[in-house]
């Protein structure tokens, strides 16, 4: 049978939550609003309460084991990049044939994802960035972001052969190829390069499409 929808849970309020396997519901795609709702929350954004946020996140853990899906708990703070490995490592273990990360602060659509597999799919690329430069409409992103984004991005560009938009989005695809050949060791937000750097110098096919936030 295929495995079951891949939620990763990490006391990192912004580390990302959600990703999926193909062959199965992707993202949780029938978890409810109050869900959805509870993932913004922890952001701790609006009340600053990092006990309550760290409250919601086991609770939305304890949602998405009940709908069947495979959770991770870190007892601490691993970084970014920790969990991003974490991800990688139970995604080999499962061995599915998609890995798709998605961050849980809102920015991103679920109803995106068929748009990021898609080229994986259909045997067009390894590894799929969901960008949010890849066309003219404005997007949520705040104008320093988007200059810390483009600077990081440039200097990516110069150690990949590929020239890409937005390096440091955290919704991707990654084929089956991808995760049992990489091994991402970063544990902060350099893995986001770690990860492009890696899969660039073993020829894996690196491709973006356009997604909304």
């Amino acid at each position: 049978p295929p495995p079951p929808p891949f939620f990763f849970s990490t006391p990192q309020p912004q580390h990302p939550l959600l990703s999926g396997l193909v062959g199965s519901e992707m993202c949780i795609r029938d978890s409810s609003e109050a869900a959805l709702n509870l993932c913004s929350a922890m952001a701790g954004r609006e009340s600053g309460d990092a006990r309550r946020a760290l409250d919601l996140l086991r609770v939305a853990s304890e949602i998405a084991e009940r709908m069947g899906a495979v959770v991770i708990n870190h007892e601490k703070n691993l970084g970014y990049g920790g969990a991003i490995r974490s991800i990688f490592l139970k995604a080999k273990e499962l061995d599915g044939d998609i890995l798709v990360t998605f961050d849980a602060d809102g920015q991103h659509r679920i109803e995106d994802i068929e748009n990021v597999i898609t080229p994986i799919v259909e045997e067009k690329a390894d590894l799929v960035i969901g960008s949010r430069f890849l066309d003219e409409s404005e997007k949520e992103v705040p104008q320093y972001r988007k200059v810390g984004i483009k600077v990081i991005t440039k200097i990516t560009n110069a150690s990949i052969k590929e020239q890409i938009t937005d390096s440091q989005s955290g919704f991707r695809a990654y084929s089956k190829k991808v995760v049992d050949e990489l091994n991402p060791s970063e544990l902060g937000m350099g893995i986001s390069t770690e990860i492009l750097i890696k899969a660039s110098s073993l020829d894996l096919k690196i491709i973006e499409v356009p997604i909304i936030g």
